[in-house]
């Protein structure tokens, strides 16, 4: 995810652990660095999902999250293109694009082609939720965004990883 060391700072403030020692715990049920959580498919059974290795370790932490982040990619592209085709199906073409962001650390734009445009705030966005919420959604003949995780996320500084 070009954007993940954003996602981190945003999601723990590059926090494995609290002052008290116990993992960094964001609400609904994130822990560690990634905040690794079952938002989206089983709040309730959240540590099913978190090994002992994620919770302890920044390491495993950060590999998991990795991981989790990469399973988002795809869906998260084929939604935002299968939105591309709704807006295109219901205004033709020359319909109006996808309004860009423009933040500290994020440019994306969307002009038709290629990657590293807001398709990644899709991902950037199925990451955060756990796969339920989107950022952009064609509906009512114009475009809808959940926008206020995804700036936080471009206007964080980048994760910096220890040797």
């Amino acid at each position: 995810m070009p954007y993940f060391g954003h996602t981190l700072t945003n999601e723990s403030s590059n926090l494995q652990f609290v002052h008290s020692g116990v993992p960094q715990f964001g609400a609904p049920d994130g822990f560690g660095v990634a905040q690794i959580d079952a938002s989206g498919s089983d709040p309730v059974n959240a540590l099913v999902k978190l090994s002992d290795s994620a919770f302890w370790s920044w390491h495993w932490n950060l590999q998991e999250g990795i991981n989790l982040a990469a399973s988002f990619q795809d869906p998260a592209y084929t939604y935002f293109t299968q939105q591309l085709q709704a807006e295109q199906f219901d205004m033709g073409t020359g319909g109006p694009l996808p309004s860009p962001i423009d933040a500290t650390y994020c440019q994306m734009t969307w002009d038709g082609t290629g990657r590293n445009g807001l398709q990644d705030a899709e991902w950037i966005e199925l990451y955060n939720s756990g796969g339920s919420l989107h950022y952009a959604k064609w509906k009512n003949s114009q475009w809808n965004y959940t926008t206020s995780y995804v700036y936080r996320t471009c206007n964080a500084p980048s994760l910096t990883i220890p040797n």
